[in-house]
């Protein structure tokens, strides 16, 4: 048997418009865990540990990577949080998607 699996349709939540979106799904008629999901993300692009990275400066310096780059610098051990709203019933998705971009929760689609 060759099972196959569909990717649900997603949207970005605008920052601090979760709550908002939820609210506007649910007076729309939508239930959470039936029709969509909220999921926090949360990921850090470069985390200090103790297996760290190191780069080779000219012939003879050896130097941490972080120490080596302002942008990695900045971004190490920084937490970077989203929302996705995944449409669980792809029969709902033009209906949850329009319900979110009328209270400007999601980014309007570009298609």
């Amino acid at each position: 048997m060759i099972l196959t699996r569909e990717k649900l349709p997603y949207w970005p939540v605008l920052s601090g418009m979760a709550e908002v979106l939820r609210e506007k799904l649910l007076s729309d008629g939508y239930t959470q865990g039936e029709d969509y999901a909220l999921v926090d993300l949360t990921t850090t692009v470069y985390k200090r540990s103790k297996d760290q990275v190191f780069v080779v400066l000219g012939k003879t310096r050896i130097s941490e990577i972080a120490a080596s780059s302002e942008i990695l610098a900045m971004l190490r051990d920084r937490e970077e949080r989203a929302t996705l709203l995944v449409v669980l019933d792809p029969d709902k998705a033009a209906g949850v998607y329009r319900s979110g971009t009328s209270v400007q929760s999601l980014p309007e689609d570009d298609a």
